[in-house]
């Protein structure tokens, strides 16, 4: 802080209003001194914007909090929030970061001391549960997990926890290249063009056989699930059903019900494009009730909108309407505005 004979004796004032009293003080000195104004003015600018330099360098960021081998912590999060944690590694060591989301939808992200980026993961499960961050620490050092918002979050909480750390194994490595294709596959998708399509299922398939290599279903299943998302977006529904079909048998072999809920609901979708409302109706029915069994109330209320979209396709606007509020009731409670 500066003091100036403009304040009152000992008092001290802020760094802003510092600037504008160094600047009167130049203007009337160089008018004793008789420079011009303009060069008055000048020479204040440049003492003052020096001022703003140091008082600026003197502000320390927040120290970024390390991550301890089964210590967990618990933190907010909403839309545009970004959280960092920091652990260290010794070489060719494998660790594993768990996140476990309550109420809110992030994707995580693994760089390296210099904050490169080394892997990425996000699932398509919603706001409730656990994402599963792996990566192989190459160097000895410092690494940097992420814990990051979706758009449009209107915010939760979430529990990160360091879980495990030993040396990597070439199955790790297998399952980091694995995820790698899977990530790749993502941004392809992401992209409207169908030749870059085509390329995501390229990824998504050498990811697959990755995961067969290892007999890893979980990773078998997820890559069938992307699959069969990239079909569905083609209009190719029967081949999306065919992948879904085989993804929902993996997620039933390792029991994962949120992967089970969000392919039968899938499932629903594609029997309701290719014109079999009824069948389709049973589909929606039983996801709404594993998301609900999970509490994933963001997935039981796309069940019911579903269900909703049956109904208004068959005339019944009435029980089509009763859905659409339940569904509506349910994305306000959990903040979901896309």
């Amino acid at each position: 802080m500066v003091r100036f004979r403009y304040a009152p004796r000992g008092a001290i004032i802020s760094p802003n209003y510092s600037r504008i009293l160094v600047r009167r003080e130049f203007s009337q000195m160089g008018a004793r001194l008789k420079i011009t104004p303009a060069r008055r003015w000048t020479i204040a600018l440049l003492f003052s914007c020096g001022l703003a330099g140091g008082t600026e360098a003197q502000v320390q960021t927040r120290p970024t909090p390390s991550l301890q081998l089964n210590q967990p912590l618990t933190r907010d999060l909403k839309d545009g929030e970004s959280h960092t944690y920091k652990l260290r590694l010794e070489d060719r060591m494998f660790a594993r970061v768990v996140v476990m989301r309550q109420g809110v939808d992030v994707f995580m992200r693994a760089l390296d001391g210099q904050r490169k980026k080394r892997t990425q993961v996000g699932d398509p499960f919603g706001r409730v549960g656990p994402l599963v961050l792996e990566f192989v620490a190459e160097t000895a050092g410092d690494y940097f997990v992420e814990v990051n918002s979706r758009p449009h979050e209107m915010g939760g909480s979430y529990e990160v926890e360091y879980v495990e750390s030993r040396v990597a194994t070439n199955t790790d490595r297998t399952r980091m290249v694995a995820a790698n294709h899977l990530g790749a596959g993502n941004n392809l998708r992401a992209e409207a063009e169908a030749r870059l399509h085509r390329a995501a299922l390229a990824e998504y398939d050498r990811a697959r056989k990755l995961y067969i290599q290892i007999n890893d279903k979980a990773g078998q299943a997820m890559s069938l699930q992307r699959i069969g998302r990239v079909y569905e977006a083609q209009s190719d529904y029967k081949t999306a059903m065919e992948n879904y079909s085989s993804a929902l048998a993996l997620w039933r072999e390792v029991k994962e019900r949120r992967g089970e809920a969000y392919t039968i609901n899938g499932m629903g979708g594609m029997h309701f494009y290719l014109g079999n409302l009824e069948m389709a109706l049973p589909y929606f029915e039983q996801a709404g009730d594993i998301y609900r069994e999970v509490g994933n109330k963001e997935g039981e209320g796309l069940s019911y909108n579903e269900i909703a979209n049956v109904y208004r396709q068959k005339g019944d606007i009435a029980v089509a309407l009763k859905y659409y509020q339940k569904a509506l009731d349910l994305y306000r409670e959990v903040g979901t505005k896309n």
